[in-house]
């Protein structure tokens, strides 16, 4: 289990709707199953829809941008 958080944008959210605050920090879970490397991860992007979090969709995008480039990255295969 993997926990980020941003105190900045985690408080802009929950300053909006502080139930968010049960989402947050973030969390990317990451196991290894037949050789491969598996992640899993709620998107952020949703948060939006579940929250009173108009017009804070860029700071949820972003987010959401930062786990998929956590997660392309940690499972990416590396020539040797």
């Amino acid at each position: 289990m993997l926990i980020f958080g941003d105190p900045h944008a985690g408080t802009v959210l929950m300053q909006a709707d502080p139930r968010v605050g049960l989402e947050l920090p973030l969390r990317m879970v990451v196991w290894r199953r037949d050789g491969a490397t598996h992640i899993g991860y709620e998107e952020p992007e949703g948060l939006d829809e579940a929250y009173d979090l108009a017009g804070l969709e860029e700071t949820l995008v972003r987010m959401g941008g930062l786990l998929a480039q956590l997660a392309a990255e940690a499972t990416m295969v590396r020539a040797a």
